[in-house]
C-alpha cells in the first residue's frame, strides 16, 4: 500500500492523497487456461457486495461520497487500484479498498452470476485490444512501406 498525501497549505484546507495498492500478480501470473483472470478480479473490486454480516461495500460509490476518484489496472506484472481523495479520509479510503480487493468472497448463486457477467466483458475488453493491435501493426507496416 503506498500513501502519498500532500501537505495542508492554508487554514481549512483538506489536502490531497494518493492511495495505491499494488498487486503483484498481473497477466504473466497466469496460466494459458487463467487468461484474464487477473483483470476479471480487478472488474469484481469495483462491484457492490454485501458481506456475510449484511454490510454493503461499495468501492467506487464510497470513494465518490468522500469527493475522490478511483480507478485501476492490470499489467504484466502487477494489479493497481489508486484512488485520489482528500488528505483527512486516508484511513477510510485504505478500508473501502482493502474490503473490495481482500475481503470479498466470491462465493454463492448471486456471485457467479455476476462473475459470470463480468467474465463476458472482460473477454471483450481483450477482443478490442487484439484488435487494436493489429490495426497498430497494420498502420506501422503501411507506414512502413510508404517510408
Amino acid at each position: 500500500m503506498l500513501v502519498l498525501p500532500t501537505p495542508r497549505p492554508g487554514r481549512g484546507y483538506r489536502g490531497v492523497a494518493s492511495v495505491h495498492l499494488w498487486v503483484g500478480a498481473g497477466a504473466a501470473s497466469e496460466r494459458a487456461d487463467e487468461h484474464g483472470c487477473a483483470h476479471l478480479l480487478e472488474h469484481m473490486a469495483f462491484k457492490p457486495f454485501v458481506d456475510a454480516e449484511g454490510r454493503t461495500h461499495d468501492l467506487a460509490g464510497g470513494i465518490e461520497r468522500l469527493g475522490g476518484d478511483v480507478n485501476a489496472f492490470t499489467s504484466h506484472d502487477e494489479t493497481v487500484f489508486h484512488a485520489t481523495v482528500p488528505a483527512d479520509v486516508v484511513a477510510t479510503t485504505l478500508d473501502l479498498i482493502v474490503d473490495a480487493t481482500l475481503a470479498r468472497e466470491l462465493v454463492g448463486d448471486h456471485e457467479a452470476e455476476l462473475l459470470a457477467r463480468e467474465r463476458e466483458v472482460v473477454v471483450e475488453e481483450i477482443r478490442q485490444y487484439h484488435d487494436d493491435r493489429s490495426e497498430e501493426r497494420r498502420v506501422g507496416k503501411e507506414c512502413l512501406r510508404l517510408c
